[in-house]
């Protein structure tokens, strides 16, 4: 058995959010998926400019598959983080 890992991966599309949380769970990479809305706010140019970011989470030992999957395409724009959770 792997060790347990805590995954973020975050995004600004919806669809790609719910792809996301589908493949995972579809996969059996994690029997939990959440999926927080948020509005990310930068300021350009002396504007504030607001982004929708949508933040998917779960819990797996399958960071491998997870690292794979993100190596595709469609996940170019997502980022991901990934730490190890204590036994």
């Amino acid at each position: 058995m792997g060790d347990m890992h805590f995954i973020q991966i975050e995004m600004s599309n919806e669809r790609l959010a719910n792809d996301v949380k589908f493949s995972v769970l579809d996969n059996k990479v994690a029997r939990t998926v959440t999926i927080v809305s948020s509005t990310r706010s930068y300021l350009i140019e002396g504007q504030v400019r607001d982004q929708k970011a949508f933040v998917v989470t779960f819990q797996t030992e399958k960071l491998e598959e997870i690292k794979t999957m993100m190596q595709e395409p469609t996940m170019k724009a997502a980022s991901m983080s990934a730490w190890e959770m204590a036994a």
